[in-house]
């Protein structure tokens, strides 16, 4: 958040303070991101050399993945593509990787290089394919949604956007049902989080919906808030 806010050497300060490797140096890199789009691209490609000397040194195969990733979105808000994917491609965990080309797709697109941005949709998808477990793949399908609406096919993103809603419903404990149903919507509006609880929990929202309504909106009444589309 310092890094966003540009208070850069504040959140360099701050990761470097963090004692796990693969937490220090996604952090590193989350920082190198916002420095790079600030326009100091010094600064981030240190803090992604950094970040990437640490993710050497971390023996556990799904935090090591955390640090590619956030390195591989460094160096696509440096515009170096090419880094990026190579960052991204060694990745080993399906559902890591998979999100991490789909990111990289996006950042393709935007930068007009279309032909890689289709390349990395392509292969995310395949990828996304062999992936089984119901969280992991809504989610992965929301991020190539994401990536295929940033290429124009608006058609193509939403039958992903309704494949992973249809595989959030497929998850049978309600906490994780609720938060894959919420990311689907792929809306940062809390009535989203609202509408996935009430199916997954409908009477604990019912029960401390009065609290939660006027916690909202300090202001109004529950009532008004309740009938309000």
């Amino acid at each position: 958040m310092w890094a966003r806010l540009g208070r850069l050497d504040h959140a360099e300060a701050l990761a470097r303070t963090i004692t796990d490797p693969a937490a220090r140096g996604a952090a590193l890199a989350d920082v190198a991101t916002a420095a790079a789009e600030a326009g100091e691209r010094d600064r981030a490609a240190r803090l992604a050399a950094d970040g990437e000397a640490l993710s050497r040194t971390i023996i556990n195969a799904s935090h090591r993945a955390q640090t590619p990733a956030a390195l591989a979105r460094a160096a696509a808000a440096a515009g170096d593509l090419d880094r990026a994917e190579a960052l991204a491609r060694s990745i080993t965990e399906d559902d890591d990787l998979s999100r991490a080309l789909a990111g990289l797709a996006t950042a393709a697109a935007r930068a007009g290089d279309q032909d890689r941005a289709a390349r990395l949709v392509a292969d995310a998808e395949a990828v996304a394919r062999r992936i089984t477990d119901p969280e992991d793949l809504s989610s992965v399908l929301l991020a190539l949604a994401r990536a295929v609406a940033e290429e124009g096919d608006r058609d193509r993103a939403a039958r992903l956007a309704t494949e992973a809603e249809a595989t959030a419903r497929t998850i049978t404990l309600p906490y994780y049902q609720a938060r894959a149903l919420a990311l689907s919507t792929d809306s940062p509006e809390i009535v989203w989080w609202m509408e996935a609880l009430t199916e997954c929990f409908p009477d604990v929202v019912r029960d401390v919906g009065h609290m939660f309504l006027t916690a909202l909106v300090p202001g109004g009444s529950a009532e008004q808030l309740a009938g309000d589309d």
